[in-house]
C-alpha cells in the first residue's frame, strides 16, 4: 500500500460515523434520558423526536446534558428547558414550512392590522392594490382569530394543504385569521358585528401553531 493510500484510508477511519436519525434516545448516554425527563418536565416524546436540522439536534443534546448538570449542582434548569422547548417547536414548524414551501414566523410577526386602498370601481384583489387617487381611500382592517372549521367558501386547495401538513408534522393548534374592516372604534359589540357574514373581510388564512411558532398553511380571497 502506498503512503498516500494509507493516509487516505487512515483519514476515513477518523471521520465521525454518519448518524442515520437525529434522536436523543439513540445517542444520549444510557443513564441521562430518565434524569433529563425527571428534571425538565418535558414530554417523553421529545426523546424519540427526529430532528430535521442536525445543528438543532447537536444543541439540544448538549442542553439536555446541561439540564442534568444544573440540577445536580442545585442550579435553575428552566434556562435550558425553555430553550429546548422553543428549539423543538421551531424544528417542527420548520419541517411543516418546508413541506408547504414557506417559512415559520412568530405570532407577534403576524400583522394585527392592515390597510387597503379602496374606492369606486376598484376590484378586491389582495395581490394588486389600486393606486391612491381622489377616487380611492385607505380602509383599515383588523385581524380576527376564528375557529378552525370548514364551510362552503373554503377552497379544496386549502383542505389539501392542511391534509399535507398533517402528514408531515401535526401542529399544536390550527386556526383561521381573517382581516375584518375596522369600525370607527372597535368595541366588543362592534367586533362581534364585524364578524358577521355581511361584514367586509380579506384573506382568510389558515395557520398551524407550534408553540410560539406559526406556519401559514393556506389563504384565499
Amino acid at each position: 500500500m502506498l503512503e498516500t493510500d494509507f493516509n487516505r484510508w487512515n483519514d476515513e477511519l477518523t471521520v465521525p460515523p454518519v448518524r442515520d436519525s437525529l434522536r436523543l434516545c439513540d445517542y444520549l448516554p444510557a443513564e441521562l434520558p430518565a434524569e433529563f425527563l425527571k428534571y425538565s418536565g418535558l414530554p417523553p416524546e421529545l426523546l424519540s423526536y427526529t430532528w430535521l436540522v442536525e445543528k438543532h439536534y447537536d444543541s439540544i443534546a448538549r442542553w439536555a446534558t446541561a439540564v442534568v448538570s444544573a440540577e445536580r449542582a442545585s442550579l435553575p434548569v428552566d434556562f435550558f428547558v425553555n430553550a429546548i422547548s422553543d428549539a423543538h417547536n421551531y424544528d417542527r414548524a420548520l419541517r411543516a414550512a418546508e413541506a408547504l414551501q414557506t417559512k415559520p414566523l412568530l405570532r407577534r410577526d403576524i400583522p394585527e392590522r392592515i390597510t387597503r386602498w379602496e374606492g369606486k370601481g376598484t376590484k378586491r384583489n389582495r395581490s394588486v392594490q389600486p393606486a391612491p387617487s381622489i377616487h380611492t381611500h385607505e380602509v383599515p382592517y383588523v385581524l380576527v382569530e376564528k375557529e378552525f372549521e370548514w364551510d362552503r367558501t373554503t377552497p379544496a386547495d386549502a383542505v389539501e394543504a392542511t391534509a399535507r401538513l398533517l402528514e408531515v408534522e401535526a401542529p399544536d393548534k390550527l386556526w383561521i385569521a381573517e382581516y375584518v374592516e375596522e369600525r370607527e372604534v372597535i368595541e366588543p359589540a362592534a367586533r362581534e358585528a364585524a364578524s358577521s357574514p355581511a361584514s367586509r373581510s380579506w384573506d382568510p388564512i389558515i395557520y398551524a401553531q407550534y408553540g410560539d411558532w406559526h406556519v401559514e398553511v393556506a389563504r384565499w380571497d
